[in-house]
């Protein structure tokens, strides 16, 4: 597949080290070359480390711009918030002026939620610098889910769309994600995974293309961008 790129290791540390300097090294450029650069992150436990090493990088971070991936529709001081997740372990140390642009504003009304991540995220519907997926043991990627009513990788529904309202097969169950369409806009994107169940996952998506069964499927089976595997 020449749009996979896959870095295998051993150790974990060694990887985050890695996965970071490369991320840190495309923001920089992006810096240097238009004075403004944007990276979109993943929730979840794997990534947690990658963000703290990330936080104490040298970049420019009063000119980056940095965005949730996908969301819990949960209030954004509460544990299941990616958004919370993100200030306690990157927005800090050197980060800690970067921009921070969620997708949860308005918990009472989740389709006018939905209207206002729109418009709140429009930096990033001009340029992604980086985009940092993750990847869950049912296959799913941001809020894209396996065996929906609505398959979310299909772009004859949802290609248009920058932002959308999915539903997880867990509680909570509402979430908002960006559309595979959008991740793949991104001018880098990195998938970032731990362990062997979770390559078992990987590798049964890379052998069979079904992003109905396993959303990951639609970022492993394309020709848009090169998918960064660490």
């Amino acid at each position: 597949m020449e749009n996979l790129r896959e870095n295998i290791f051993t150790n974990k540390a060694e990887l985050e080290l890695k996965l970071a300097e490369e991320i840190s090294q495309k923001l920089n450029l992006e810096l240097k070359n238009k004075g403004e650069a944007t990276l979109l992150v993943s929730g979840g436990s794997t990534p947690k480390n990658l963000y703290e090493i990330l936080s104490n990088k040298k970049i420019d971070w009063n000119n980056v711009s940095i965005g949730l991936i996908d969301e819990r529709f949960v209030a954004t001081d509460t544990i299941e918030s990616n958004e919370l997740l993100i200030k306690n372990t990157l927005l800090k140390n050197k980060a800690a002026d970067a921009k921070l642009i969620g997708l949860v504003f308005d918990l009472d009304d989740y389709e006018e939620n939905l209207n206002i991540a729109i418009l709140k995220n429009k930096v990033f519907y001009k340029s992604i610098t980086c985009s940092i997926l993750g990847m869950g043991l049912d296959g799913h990627t941001a809020s894209l889910f396996p065996n929906s009513e609505e398959v979310y990788t299909d772009d004859s529904i949802f290609g248009e769309k920058i932002i959308i309202n999915t539903k997880a097969t867990s509680e909570p169950s509402k979430r908002i994600s960006y559309t595979k369409a959008k991740i793949l806009s991104s001018n880098h994107l990195f998938l970032y995974f731990n362990g062997k169940e979770k390559l078992d996952v990987f590798n049964s998506a890379k052998e069979t293309n079904n992003s109905s069964v396993k959303p990951i499927s639609a970022f492993i089976h394309q020709n848009k961008k090169t998918l960064n595997v660490f």
